[in-house]
This record gives C-alpha cells, structure tokens and sequence, in this order.
C-alpha cells in the first residue's frame, strides 16, 4: 500500500502531528533511504541543507524527540479532532481526554528529567 508522508486535508490543525506520526512510521525506510549509496549520489545531499538533512535522520536524539511529541501531543488532538466534527463529545470521551492528558503531562515530566541529565 503506497501512502504520502503528509496526509493533505486530513485536519486544519494536526498537520505536523500527522507529519510527524507519518515520519515516525517510515523511521526505518527514511534512515535506509540516507545511508544507501545512491543517496550521495545526488546533487543536493552535497549541499549544507542536505547533509544537515542526512544528519537529522540519522539522529537518535530527533527520532525520540518526535516519539515524545507524538505522546504528549496526541490526546490534544484527539479532543481537536472532536471539537472541529458536527459529533458532540460525549462525557465518556471527555473523561478519557482527561486521563490521556495527564498521561502526556507524565511523558512531559519525565522527558524534563531526562534533559536535565
């Protein structure tokens, strides 16, 4: 199944959720993609921007920077997704936001303590 990086018109407000989310999925496909051979063959990975580009692929760092993103990021898209539809959030959704969003507040604090170190 052959799927975009960046899901055009999905939500107004999500689209770097969504690209992330993407981005994260094809993780592996992106870091094979910049070590293969053809890679350096093209013209503009020679370039400061793309070897800043290759870089940032291959960068641990990036890749569970995105990951916390995602989790911290993603109940408050879910309550967006809700809100911007003509369905009316039951109070089951609204309690399970809550829970999601302490959940975030969690990833968030312990992300605060790893950075620290």
């Amino acid at each position: 199944m052959k799927r975009e990086i960046i899901r055009l018109g999905v939500t107004r407000f999500a689209t770097a959720y969504l690209t992330l989310q993407s981005m994260m999925e094809k993780k592996d496909c992106l870091r094979k993609m910049v070590v293969d051979s053809k890679w350096y063959d093209l013209p503009d990975v020679k370039t400061k921007k793309g070897k800043d580009a290759t870089a940032t692929v291959l960068n641990i760092r990036f890749w569970k920077d995105v990951s916390l993103c995602l989790k911290v990021f993603e109940p408050l898209v879910k309550v967006l997704c809700l809100v911007d539809g003509d369905v009316k959030p039951s109070m089951v959704c609204m309690e399970n936001f809550l829970r999601q969003r302490e959940r975030s507040r969690r990833h968030l604090e312990m992300w605060k303590g790893t950075r620290k170190k």
